[in-house]
Formats: structure tokens, C-alpha cells, sequence
């Protein structure tokens, strides 16, 4: 990964645990130039703000990223189709989310893990 994407920007992430027994938030700050060649740079932000449980916001930092960044419609442009890519990956990472419940830890109970996260992300295109 290139030490800078031609612009000054300095970002500082940090979590904290709280009173808790257990950490379930996670963030990422990722920046690098696109595969496509189009020399098309970008900066990603996101944070996870997991509840009932840390996995659903590991799986959502490990993978949302990567799904968006993909997305041929990602680098459209046009606006909405921007949008509707955006949309599409995080639908795509909740339904793959489905997929690695049955590995999670179950409830005190016996059920499925009740994991849950909010994923809040910014893509910065630098042109």
C-alpha cells in the first residue's frame, strides 16, 4: 500500500470497550488506488457497531469494504448508479453474513447467534 494517496490527510481511529465485559465495535481506514488501472484513488472509512455479539461487525469489517470496492458500478459516472452499487454490497455482505451464522457461538439458549452490527462507511474518490 502506497504511504500516501496525494493529498494531506491524517485519520486516527479508537475504539474503546467501556464498562463491558466483551468488545463487539471494530472500524477500518483503508486507502490505495483502484485494480482497474484507472489510477482512480480512494479512502474508506467505516465503523461497526456490533450488539449481542462481536461477529457480525468482524464479518461486516473484514468484508464490506472489499464487496464495495468491486463493484463495477462503484466507479460509475453516475450518481445513482453509485448509489444502487453501494446498496447492492451492503444487501450482498448482510445475505453472506447469513451464510457464517451457523459457525457463530449460539445463544445462553440454544438459538442462532443474535449478532447484529450497524456498518457506517464513507468512500472518499480522490481525483
Amino acid at each position: 500500500m502506497p504511504a500516501s494517496i496525494g493529498v494531506n490527510l491524517r485519520v486516527t481511529g479508537h475504539c474503546r470497550q467501556g464498562g463491558r465485559k466483551y468488545m463487539e465495535d471494530f472500524f477500518s481506514v483503508a486507502y490505495q488506488q483502484t485494480e482497474d488501472e484507472k489510477d482512480m484513488e480512494y479512502a474508506f472509512f467505516g465503523i461497526y457497531d456490533g450488539h449481542g455479539g462481536a461477529e457480525e461487525a468482524a464479518f461486516a469489517k473484514e468484508h464490506l469494504m472489499e464487496t464495495i470496492i468491486k463493484h463495477k458500478n462503484l466507479w460509475s459516472g453516475d450518481d445513482e448508479d453509485v448509489l444502487r452499487a453501494i446498496e447492492d454490497d451492503y444487501k450482498a455482505t448482510h445475505y453472506a453474513m447469513w451464510r457464517e451464522q451457523e459457525k457463530w457461538p449460539r445463544t445462553a439458549s440454544g438459538l442462532p447467534s443474535t449478532a447484529g452490527t450497524t456498518a457506517s462507511v464513507a468512500l472518499c474518490s480522490i481525483v
